[in-house]
C-alpha cells in the first residue's frame, strides 16, 4: 500500500521481478494546491532571487515546483545562484533528474526533523538574503519551519500540494485483505518486500532492506514496518523505537450495524498515544484552530503574511519657489517639501528602514507641455541630485514620470487641438524626461501616465543614452479613481477640464488590467503597478500571479485620507488599521507598497 499510486512504480517492478504479485492500493492521492497563487508567486521569487535556499521535503515537492517551471517554460537555470537542500535520496534523486545537484543532504535520519538538524545558522556575511522557500504539502509538520525560525531564516512555506484521501480498493482487494489472501502490507513506505517474495529473508530481515543505500526507493521519512494483513499484530514494526508513531497500523472502523468478533469499542480501548496521521481528518475537540492564535508570539510565528520595513516606499512631494514646508490639508501629515526638508525627510525615511523614497515634484511654472518636466534644473532634477548625495547608497530613488504636475491643463499628456491626450506626441516627451530624471540620479523611473507604449519608448531612450541599468517601475493597471482627490490638491495636478478616464482603466475591469500588464512587461518594464490598492486587491491577486516581476501596489492618497479623517473622529484605531490595511495589500500578492505611512510603519516595525 504505497503512499501515492505515482511513488509505486519501482517496489512494483522490483516486486514483480521477483516473482511476487503486487496489488497497488494507494491510501492517498496528490492534487494541486486550491490556490495556486502562492506557488505561483514562488516561482517568481525563484527567478528574481527572492530567497537564498529551497528546501524538498518530499519527491513530490519536487515533481510540483517542476510542473510550474514547465508550464511558465523555465528549466533548472532558474535555480542558478540559489542553494537546495534534500530531505533524503529519492529527493535529490528527483531533483538530479531535473538537473539540480542539491547542496544539503542529511547524513544520518532523512527525514524532516533530520533536516532541521543539519541546517546551518544564518550568518549575514555569508548569506546577503535570510530567505528560505519551503514548497509543502499541506499538511505538513510545522518542526523545519520553526528550526529555521531559531535559526535566524525567513522561511516561506507554501503549499506546493495537497495530500487527499483515495479511492477506495476495489471490493475482490478489499476482501483479500481481510481474508487473509494477502501476505503482507506495506502500510506507508514505498521500499518493502513482501513475505516469501525472496526465500531466504523472514518478515523482520525484509523491512530492513538490503543494507545499501542504492536499494532503497523511498527516503527515510517513509519508514514504516510490515504487518500481517486483517489486523494481525504478530509483526510488529522493525526499526522503531517502541511509542513512535511511524510503525503503528490504523484500524478502521467497524461498519455501522455490524461489529467484528472480539473488537472492542472505541470508549473500550485506551486512546492512542500517536496522533492521526492525517490531520486533516481531525475533528472537534481534537481540532482546536484557536491554539494557534492563543498568544502574539504564536500568531507571529504561523502568520503566512508580514510586512517589513524594506517593502515600503515613502511617497515625497518637492514644490519649487517656497521658503517652507506646506502642510497638504486633506492628507494630515503630508507636506510639500522644500529641497531642505525633503533632505531632512528622505533620511528619517532611510534611518527608518525604508525600502525606496518616489519623489513627485511641483514647478514654479507650467506650460501646454510641461517643459520642467525635462529640464535638467527642474525641481525634480535638482531634488534628485540632492537625495542622490544625500542618501543614494542607502536606499532606491524612484521618479515619478509624467506630466499632468508639469502642464497647464493638468493631463498627463499633449493635448491635439480638439483637446484629447495624443498618444505618440507624449511618448517623446516621456522618454526625453525619463533620460533627464536617469542623469539626475533616479535609479528607477515610474511612468504613469498610462499610454500606450510608454514602457517600450522609455526603455529605449534609457538604453539609447547610456542608462540601461536604470529599472522602469511601470504604473500597469492604474485606475480612474476618485481615491486621487488628495493626491491632486498634493501635486496641484488636478484637470482643467474633462478627465482622465480616456487614458486611466475602468474601474469595472479587471481582465484589461491585466492585458496591460503583459503588454508592458513585453515592453520591458522590471516592476509592474497596480493602483489604487485596497479597492483592487482581486486585480493585485491576479497581477501577482500572472506575472514573474515584483508587484508593486500604490496605497493612494484618499486611502490614507479616509483613515486619517476616521481616527481624528475617534472612529476607529488608526494604528491598527494601518497595519491591517498594509497587511492584506502584501496577502494579495504585492511585493512593494507605496505608503504615505512608510516612515511611521517602518519605524514601527523596526
Amino acid at each position: 500500500m504505497p503512499r501515492t499510486k505515482e511513488q509505486a512504480g519501482e517496489v512494483t517492478a522490483r516486486l514483480q521481478a521477483w516473482g511476487a504479485v503486487p496489488e497497488q492500493v494507494p491510501t492517498i492521492a496528490v492534487e494541486p494546491p486550491r490556490t495556486p497563487q502562492q506557488m505561483e508567486r514562488a516561482v517568481k521569487g525563484l527567478v528574481t532571487g527572492r530567497y537564498q535556499w529551497i528546501a524538498f521535503t518530499s519527491v513530490n515537492a519536487v515533481r510540483a515546483v517542476r510542473e510550474k517551471f514547465e508550464e511558465y517554460g523555465l528549466d533548472a537555470r532558474a535555480f542558478a545562484g540559489i542553494k537546495v537542500a534534500a530531505v533524503g535520496e529519492s529527493t535529490a534523486t528527483a531533483l538530479r533528474e531535473f538537473g539540480i545537484m542539491p547542496d544539503l543532504v542529511p547524513e544520518k535520519k532523512q527525514s524532516a526533523e533530520g533536516l532541521a538538524d543539519a541546517w546551518p545558522a544564518y550568518d549575514d556575511l555569508l548569506d546577503p538574503i535570510n530567505r528560505v522557500l519551503l514548497p509543502r504539502a499541506d499538511i505538513a509538520t510545522e518542526s523545519l519551519l520553526a528550526r529555521l525560525t531559531e535559526l535566524g531564516w525567513e522561511a516561506e512555506d507554501v503549499t506546493a500540494y495537497r495530500t487527499v484521501r483515495a479511492a477506495p480498493p476495489p471490493a475482490p482487494i478489499r476482501e483479500a485483505i481481510k481474508g487473509g489472501g494477502v501476505d503482507a502490507v506495506r502500510r506507508r513506505a514505498v521500499h518493502l518486500v513482501l513475505h516469501r517474495a525472496k526465500p531466504d529473508r523472514d518478515r523482520r530481515q525484509a523491512a530492513r532492506g538490503h543494507g545499501h543505500r542504492g536499494d532503497r526507493a523511498g527516503d527515510g521519512e517513509d519508514r514504516g514496518g510490515v504487518r500481517a494483513p486483517g489486523g494481525r499484530r504478530s509483526a510488529p514494526a522493525v526499526g522503531h523505537r517502541p511509542g513512535r508513531c511511524a510503525g503503528r497500523a490504523r484500524r478502521r472502523p467497524a461498519r455501522r450495524g455490524r461489529q467484528r468478533r472480539g473488537a472492542r469499542t472505541q470508549a473500550e480501548r485506551a486512546p492512542p498515544r500517536c496522533p492521526p496521521e492525517n490531520p486533516m481528518t481531525a475533528r472537534f475537540p481534537v481540532a482546536r484552530p484557536r491554539r494557534l492564535r492563543r498568544t502574539a508570539a504564536i500568531r507571529r510565528l504561523v502568520a503566512p503574511t508580514s510586512v517589513r520595513p524594506a517593502d515600503l516606499v515613502l511617497p515625497l512631494f518637492v514644490k519649487e519657489g517656497i521658503g517652507e514646508p506646506q502642510p497638504v490639508a486633506s492628507m494630515p501629515g503630508v507636506l510639500q517639501h522644500t529641497r531642505d526638508s525633503l533632505r531632512k525627510a528622505a533620511a528619517e525615511a532611510v534611518d527608518a528602514g525604508v525600502g525606496g523614497l518616489v519623489l513627485f515634484g511641483i514647478p514654479a511654472a507650467k506650460d501646454a507641455r510641461g517643459s520642467a518636466a525635462d529640464d535638467p534644473t527642474g525641481i525634480v532634477q535638482l531634488a534628485l541630485h540632492d537625495l542622490d548625495a544625500e542618501v543614494g547608497r542607502d536606499t532606491v530613488l524612484m521618479a515619478d514620470l509624467c506630466l499632468d504636475e508639469y502642464t497647464d491643463h493638468g493631463h498627463c499628456g499633449i493635448l491635439t487641438p480638439a483637446g484629447e491626450v495624443d498618444n505618440d506626441a507624449t511618448l517623446e516627451r516621456y522618454a526625453s524626461t525619463a533620460v533627464a530624471q536617469a542623469a539626475a540620479g533616479a535609479h528607477v523611473v515610474a511612468p504613469s501616465g498610462m499610454m500606450d507604449g510608454q514602457v517600450a519608448a522609455i526603455r529605449t531612450a534609457l538604453d539609447g543614452a547610456g542608462f540601461s541599468e536604470v529599472a522602469i517601475c511601470a504604473y500597469s493597471a492604474k485606475y480612474a479613481s476618485a481615491f486621487y482627490g488628495p493626491f491632486r490638491d498634493a501635486a496641484e495636478c488636478a484637470p482643467q477640464f474633462g478627465d482622465r478616464a480616456s487614458y486611466q482603466q475602468d474601474p469595472a475591469s479587471a481582465d484589461e488590467a491585466l492585458r496591460e500588464v503583459l503588454l508592458d512587461v513585453d515592453e520591458g518594464a522590471d516592476i509592474v503597478m497596480v493602483k489604487p490598492a485596497l479597492a483592487y486587491l482581486d486585480v493585485i491577486s491576479r497581477v501577482a500571479a500572472a506575472v514573474h516581476l515584483p508587484v508593486a501596489a500604490y496605497q493612494v492618497s484618499g486611502e490614507y485620507a479616509m483613515v486619517e479623517a476616521a481616527a481624528a473622529n475617534g472612529w476607529l484605531d488608526r494604528d491598527r488599521v494601518i497595519m491591517e490595511t498594509l497587511t492584506a495589500i502584501r496577502r494579495a500578492g504585492a511585493d512593494i507598497i507605496l505608503t504615505y505611512w512608510a516612515t511611521e510603519v517602518a519605524a514601527r516595525l523596526s
